[in-house]
């Protein structure tokens, strides 16, 4: 039941007791993720009942997690804000906000040696099956560090979070640390609770986070005391979970549910994997045994041994009656790797399909390919969905928090790659006109595809008009932002039409005209004078000055309009940069990139 009023917290020991009843709660849990942790770091031995056996630790595992988080976490999920027509633009604002935040979160928590953030995230729901994060405040802002938010990611099985029957009410954590991290990062805090201990003593850290208050204490006191946090969202945590069961009790226990909550990907077919692992110690085992492998002598050398040599190349001596026999115990090779082969099929099928990772590509037919990958996709719907669930619940909070605490921010909104793609102002005015706005993050396939034919497809279907460019750019070519390269490709279309062109050249002249310090009619005048120079014939609209002498302009400045020059060039025979040897023995036209000129 949820409290009717906030718990009030007065002793340390309340914390500590909270947290600790909370991790009993999801003890078995807790032991299902380490379970599945000892198999991905392929820690220990495989039992077998054979004292000669050598055992062999499959990698699959470690492969799977890696390769999906890989695959997840190379794929930005696109941000989209559903806002009216008449908000638009500030929907769109608010979305540069968020990717340049998530850009910022992702440095900080690289900074803390770390992998990069959404492989993080993402090998945490394929891993633990869970993601959690917390989201405060930075609590300590100042001129080299005025960032808003304070994220941070944390390790599920040290998680603790209590449901209602609606959403999360409480969340407790329990995180091992050392007094010298403590007083890193809590300063004087730290050092008013520890004293002058060793920086290596190690500590447990107790968290606790409701709807209006959070403290910190450890098994010495309080690191934090009871606060209000004052956080319009309740609870600073956000979690997401992948596939499990949806029931929350059953007939024996009513917590032993936790087990099968938020499952990762290996915990359906762990215990294949270490089945897989015994077949393999024993094929191992065999043909190691086959090296040297238990004979028997029969011979008439009575009461005598016979040692014998059966190292490659040795060399022993026998009688012509003697008989030696090699004795072969347990299974065949070929038995041994049916039942490998059918381990591997179930671990494929409860993963991800080798065709992922390029095996037999060349030999699977369209059809074929298409339902492995289809198969593959179906696996990581629900991990997929989860991760969106977690961002789109961060993101919500985040903008809460803008528009409660925040103030206007400059964004500077950059690609995958770290280029720069425009900086916008964000006030907190336009994220609050938008009124609580459906807000959604989705991930595109990430499975492997034939990006060329799929492209062709886009052009075949828009060329026969079922479907719009709009369409086409986004479910095909997998464009971020189809409306804004739709603008591009019209722009560059603009082009085409020479009045357009000739417009657009008028005001590249005016710009020109104004960083060289002349006016437009006097840059015109140059630029009619140089052509007409270089062509031979007379000015338009002067008044009809006889042609130069040759080629080049006339040896003095007579020609051109007395306002022409500007001052800083009349130290120079009155002629701008490159025309001081333009006689009439000139041998040619001026270079016209010399005069950093727009010309056609």
């Amino acid at each position: 039941m949820v409290p009717a009023k906030t718990r009030k917290l007065t002793d340390p020991q309340e914390v500590v007791a909270l947290s600790k009843s909370d991790q009993t709660f999801w003890a078995q849990r807790d032991l299902r993720m380490k379970d599945t942790q000892d198999l991905v770091e392929q820690d220990g031995e495989v039992n077998t009942e054979d004292p000669d056996a050598i055992s062999v630790l499959s990698n699959d595992g470690a492969i799977v997690v890696r390769k999906l988080s890989a695959m997840a976490g190379s794929q930005e999920p696109t941000i989209n804000i559903v806002a009216a027509q008449s908000v638009k633009e500030q929907a769109e604002r608010t979305e540069d906000l968020l990717k340049a935040a998530r850009f910022e979160m992702a440095l900080r928590h690289a900074q803390g040696a770390r992998a990069p953030l959404a492989y993080d995230e993402a090998q945490s729901i394929f891993l633990r099956g869970w993601i959690t994060g917390r989201i405060l405040l930075n609590d300590t802002p100042d001129e080299h560090d005025s960032f808003l938010w304070d994220y941070t990611l944390f390790d599920p099985i040290q998680v603790y979070p209590t449901y209602s029957r609606k959403d999360l009410y409480r969340v407790t954590t329990i995180t091992d640390t050392t007094a010298g991290e403590l007083l890193a990062d809590w300063g004087k805090d730290a050092e008013k609770l520890l004293g002058d201990g060793a920086e290596s003593e190690k500590l447990k850290l107790y968290g606790y986070y409701d709807r209006e208050q959070m403290a910190v204490a450890t098994d010495k006191g309080w690191l934090k005391k009871p606060a209000k946090h004052g956080y319009p969202f309740g609870v600073p945590w956000v979690v997401g979970l992948g596939p499990g069961a949806f029931y929350r009790a059953t007939a024996s226990d009513t917590a032993n549910y936790t087990k099968y909550v938020g499952q990762g990907i290996l915990d359906i077919v762990k215990g294949q994997i270490r089945n897989e692992e015994k077949v393999l110690t024993m094929l191992h085992t065999l043909v190691a045994k086959e090296a040297e492998p238990p004979v028997v002598l029969y011979t008439n050398a009575e009461g005598e041994t016979v040692e014998l040599d059966l190292r490659s190349g040795g060399r022993n001596i026998l009688a012509a009656s003697d008989k030696l026999d090699i004795l072969r115990v347990g299974p065949k090779l070929e038995d041994l790797k049916i039942l490998a082969d059918s381990y591997r099929s179930r671990v494929e099928r409860g993963t991800i399909p080798s065709i992922l990772f390029g095996d037999n590509a060349t030999n699977l037919t369209g059809f074929l390919a298409n339902v492995l990958q289809g198969s593959a996709r179906d696996l990581l719907y629900p991990y997929l969905r989860g991760l969106e669930t977690y961002y789109t619940i961060l993101y919500r909070k985040m903008l809460e928090l803008f528009v409660a605490f925040g103030t206007d921010m400059d964004v500077v909104t950059t690609d995958r790659s770290g280029q720069q793609l425009g900086g916008v102002k964000v006030s907190k005015l336009e994220v609050q006109a938008l009124n609580n706005p459906r807000l959604v993050v989705a991930f595109k396939d990430i499975t492997p595809r034939d990006e060329a034919a799929k492209v062709q497809m886009a052009i075949g279907l828009k060329r026969d008009n079922l479907i719009s460019a709009e369409t086409a750019r986004e479910k095909y070519l997998d464009l971020d932002n189809p409306i804004a390269e739709n603008t591009k490709v019209l722009g560059e279309l603009a082009y085409m039409d020479q009045s357009i062109v000739k417009v657009a050249s008028a005001m590249a002249l005016q710009k020109q005209a104004q960083a060289m310090g002349f006016s437009v009619t006097d840059l015109m005048a140059i630029v009619q004078q140089i052509q007409a120079s270089t062509s031979g014939q007379a000015p338009p609209g002067g008044p009809g000055a006889p042609p130069p002498q040759g080629g080049g302009v006339p040896p003095d400045n007579t020609m051109l309009p007395p306002n022409a020059l500007p001052p800083q060039m009349g130290a120079v025979s009155g002629l701008p940069p490159g025309m001081e040897a333009m006689g009439p023995q000139a041998s040619g036209p001026p270079d016209p990139q010399s005069l950093q000129l727009p010309l056609q």
